[in-house]
C-alpha cells in the first residue's frame, strides 16, 4: 500500500523568496533528505543525510517534532569591506525541531542550505554523512585529488559525472551544469570542523571528511604537518553549537554567471 509510505515518511516544503528554489525535506528512519526543483525542473537530490552525536544518530527520525518558518529581509554588513559595504540579505527559512537538535534550511533565490544544530552542552565525538544524486549524466567541472590534505593547486576537470575517477575526490566549490541551471555545491562557516570533499558514485557524489588526526608528521624535512594516523570521528566537541551549513549555489543558464564564464 502506498498510503504505509505516506504515513511513515513526513514531507515539509520551502521556497525561495522569488518562488523559483522549491525544497521538498522527508524525514524517514534512514535519515532525512531533500530534494530541490528550479522554475519547476528537478535537480537533484540528497541521499539521506544525518549526523552521529555520540550515540545519537541525528536525523534519523520519521517525523519532525516542531516546525518552524519565517523570512529574513535584510543587508548584511562585511566585517573586511570589498566592493561593497553591504549586501542584501533575503531568505526563507524551516527549522525541523528535534530532542537534543534542530535541522535548520534556507531558500535563497540563488541557493539552499542546511545545517544541523545542538542544543546539548556535552561533549561527544561527532560524524557526519550526507551526498548529492542526479538523474542525468550532467557535465562537471571538479577539483580533482587523492588527497586531504590539500594547497588547492590542482587544475580543473571539465568533465560528465561518468567520466570522473571514483578513486578520486572533489575539493569545493564543485559546479554542475543541468539542463537550465549551474549548481555550485560549497560549504559555510566551517569552525572547528574539517572541510568536505565530493567523491564520484554511481549518479552523483557521496561526501567525506578528513577525521581527526591522531599523530602527525613533518613531511620530507619540510615546515609541512600532515597527519599520519587519523581516529574515526570528524571532530569532539560541545553539542551547544551550529554544525557548517551545506550549501548549494542555484544560477540560471543565460544569467550573470553566464557573462562571466565568456568574458
Amino acid at each position: 500500500g502506498v498510503w504505509m509510505t505516506e504515513a511513515s515518511a513526513k514531507s515539509y516544503q520551502l521556497t525561495s523568496p522569488d518562488g523559483k528554489n522549491v525544497i521538498t525535506v522527508t524525514c524517514n528512519d534512514k535519515g532525512m533528505s531533500y530534494s530541490l526543483t528550479r522554475n519547476g525542473d528537478y535537480q537533484y537530490s540528497t541521499v539521506p543525510f544525518t549526523m552521529r552525536a555520540g550515540d545519537a544518530l541525528w536525523g534519523a527520525e520519521t517525523k519532525g517534532r516542531k516546525v518552524s518558518k519565517g523570512n529574513v529581509n535584510g543587508m548584511v554588513q562585511y566585517v573586511v569591506p570589498r566592493k561593497y559595504k553591504e549586501t542584501p540579505e533575503n531568505y526563507n527559512w524551516m527549522k525541523l525541531g528535534f530532542k537534543g537538535y534542530d535541522v535548520e534550511f534556507r531558500a535563497y533565490n540563488d541557493g539552499v542550505a542546511y545545517r544541523f544544530v545542538g542544543k546539548k552542552d556535552s561533549v561527544a565525538e561527532v560524524d557526519e554523512s550526507a551526498g548529492y544524486r542526479f538523474a542525468k549524466d550532467y557535465n562537471t567541472y571538479a577539483l580533482m585529488t587523492k588527497e586531504l590534505q590539500n594547497w588547492y593547486e590542482e587544475d580543473y576537470t571539465i568533465a560528465p559525472l561518468s567520466a570522473l575517477p571514483k578513486d578520486m575526490m572533489s575539493l569545493t566549490p564543485l559546479m554542475v551544469t543541468t539542463d537550465n541551471s549551474y549548481l555550485l555545491f560549497a560549504e559555510a562557516d566551517l569552525y572547528n570542523y574539517s572541510g568536505s570533499y565530493l567523491r564520484p558514485v554511481e549518479g552523483g557524489f557521496d561526501l567525506i571528511w578528513s577525521d581527526y588526526p591522531s599523530k602527525q608528521d613533518f613531511f620530507d624535512g619540510t615546515n609541512k604537518l600532515y597527519s599520519v594516523d587519523r581516529y574515526d570521528y570528524i571532530v569532539k566537541c560541545s553539542m551547544a553549537r551550529t554544525f557548517p551549513w551545506r550549501v548549494v549555489g542555484t544560477f540560471d543558464k543565460g544569467s550573470e554567471i553566464d557573462m562571466m564564464s565568456s568574458d
